[in-house]
């Protein structure tokens, strides 16, 4: 670990370039039109790294197609996703790149304003945006900043995003920015027709900003060389502390899952063989020892019913019960969940509680009923995305470790095998 807690960051490369502060990214946009420049997004293939892998160039291209006179570009740093810290090492190792990003960005929407949506956790790395800022010959001072070149002039400032989950969905942000409550909003309106003070936004990550630098850098085709041709480039997975050696990685797509947890992280410390991984944080769908040779990308990883999300990768040994991991994912959802939406905070109740009564033992019957209650919830509509979050984690775990449950709901206990 280094700066307050924050993993440390192994660059591969695309977030190993030289010089982080150069902006030669920046420049380079400003040489294009905005409709070339958004094509080289499009070439690249850039899916965002918030999670939902949404395609950055029709985002981009949908906020600078709307109609207004002022728009914005959102960073979206708040990162709660439990075990997550790459955008934290992004901002304290390469803050140039996600404030070149961020301006490139801004360029092709034709934003005026850039924010910078930073959890209040780490104000080392607000520090960080603003000394980049001004290593780039982009004045910043008292919280924002303002760069004039030949075509718009793009005011830049720094937030704080509150230290709940919640805070950190996109709408949540835009609501908390516009003056209100970190608190999830209906779509449509989307952001990027109506999103902060009711104007076009583009919410990015800040993995997301930061990879938009260095395709700017080396052009999209330098780009798409990496990966694979569904799923061009790197991603950066965060592997946590049960493991060897913890931390960031910056991995190409396509590598075999197992192949990248043993090459970066190392053995499980307990010494003990993998059972069970879950590759996208508690939104994921867990997965079996025998399914770890599948390539690292999106499409492979949705096909075994699970997820890449943010890429936290949790590890789970072969003496470790999936029914107790799960019991914590169902839990931290019932707790985070905002209250606005009566199906979403019923399911995540619901959840934690039969999971909850299965660990301590409890007619076999409430296994299945998990399956019915998250198809129940499938079906309903939420002001965010959160009541579809539990819907791998639970269907995997009755799927391919009910085992682990039924042990517990006959003997209130882990198999023995499992007993840590």
């Amino acid at each position: 670990m280094s700066v307050q807690g924050i993993p440390r960051m192994y660059p591969g490369p695309v977030f190993g370039r030289a010089d982080t502060l150069s902006y030669a990214g920046w420049e380079a946009a400003q040489t294009l039109s905005v409709e070339d420049g958004l094509e080289w997004v499009e070439r690249a293939g850039l899916q965002g790294r918030g999670g939902a892998g949404f395609p950055t160039a029709k985002k981009l291209r949908l906020a600078a197609e709307a109609p207004a006179t002022r728009k914005y570009i959102v960073i979206n740093g708040a990162e709660d996703e439990p075990g997550s810290g790459k955008d934290h090492a992004l901002l304290e190792q390469c803050p140039g790149l996600v404030v070149e990003g961020a301006l490139i960005a801004s360029l092709l929407v034709g934003a005026q304003e850039v924010i910078f949506y930073l959890s209040e956790l780490y104000p080392s790395s607000s520090a960080r945006v603003r000394e980049a800022a001004a290593a780039g010959d982009i004045p910043c001072a008292a919280w924002s900043a303002t760069h004039d070149s030949t075509s718009q002039s793009t005011e830049l400032r720094i937030a704080g995003a509150p230290s709940t989950y919640i805070s950190g969905e996109d709408t949540a942000a835009l609501a908390l920015l516009s003056g209100g409550r970190a608190l999830p909003t209906e779509r449509p309106p989307y952001p990027v027709t109506e999103g902060l003070m009711r104007r076009p936004t583009a919410v990015l990550n800040v993995e997301t900003a930061a990879t938009l630098a260095v395709i700017f850098r080396e052009g999209p085709a330098w780009y798409c060389d990496l990966g694979t041709s569904s799923s061009p480039g790197t991603l950066l997975c965060t592997l946590g502390d049960e493991l060897e050696r913890p931390g960031v990685y910056e991995v190409e797509f396509g590598r075999s899952i197992r192949e990248m947890l043993f090459s970066c992280g190392g053995q499980l410390r307990s010494g003990q063989a993998i059972r069970a991984v879950l590759p996208g944080g508690p939104s994921s769908g867990f997965l079996t020892a025998d399914e770890l040779d599948a390539p690292l990308d999106h499409a492979s990883v949705r096909g075994l019913g699970s997820a890449l999300g943010c890429a936290v990768f949790g590890v789970i040994g072969e003496d470790e019960c999936v029914l107790e991991r799960l019991l914590d994912i169902c839990e931290f959802f019932a707790q985070e969940q905002c209250g606005q939406c009566p199906p979403c905070r019923m399911e995540t109740n619901m959840l934690a509680k039969l999971v909850g009564q299965i660990r301590g033992g409890a007619p076999s019957i409430l296994i299945d009923k998990l399956s019915e209650v998250v198809e129940f919830a499938n079906g309903q509509g939420g002001i965010c995305s959160l009541i579809g979050m539990p819907r791998l984690p639970v269907s995997s775990a009755v799927q391919k470790f009910r085992p682990d449950l039924e042990h517990h709901a006959l003997h209130g206990a882990c198999a023995p095998s499992h007993a840590r």
